[in-house]
């Protein structure tokens, strides 16, 4: 945690990502620091395939528990903020981080439902207004299987071919 205490910034948000990262049958789950434009990784589990089958959102909580004991005895809750990619968007993990009262950004599938203007759509059929690049639905209930509200942003950016992507 010497590490961890020496590279965080003093004042600020403390950038945290959670990701997997596999090569054959190893798979390696890392949260790392975000320094400047790099991430360093602080806190990692190696699984094999076999072990993980099944397993891999209990493996992913058990983790992120223990990781952010460690963490909080340098860096105060309320300047974390946790990002992921839409293989976290999982309603476990959703409300773990709120317990740990922890600031998070998650990107979700388009295909899951939020309930927008009295109804459940799903996100990918929401529409931006005319070029923008972002759009900040508010707090909406996310997922109708098990409804919880989140702070909702939708979000585009270029793709190779120059074509608006959400």
């Amino acid at each position: 945690m010497q590490v961890l205490a020496n590279q965080v910034p003093r004042s600020g948000r403390v950038r945290l990502t959670i990701d997997w990262a596999s090569e054959d049958d190893q798979h390696l789950l890392v949260i790392s620091l975000l320094v400047g434009r790099r991430a360093l990784p602080i806190f990692w589990r190696v699984y094999s395939q076999r072990v993980l089958k099944g397993r891999m959102k209990r493996y992913e909580l058990a983790i992120i528990k223990s990781a952010f004991k460690l963490i909080f005895q340098c860096v105060k809750r309320s300047r974390i903020r946790l990002s992921a990619d839409r293989g976290f968007s999982d309603d476990d993990l959703f409300a773990l981080l709120d317990e740990l009262k922890i600031d998070y950004i998650i990107r979700v599938k388009g295909s899951v439902k939020v309930f927008y203007r009295r109804e459940w759509v799903k996100l990918n059929t929401i529409r931006f207004e005319g070029n923008r690049r972002r759009r900040n639905l508010g707090r909406l209930y996310y997922c109708e299987k098990s409804p919880r509200r989140h702070w909702v942003t939708m979000s585009r950016a270029r793709n190779k071919k120059g074509k608006l992507e959400t």
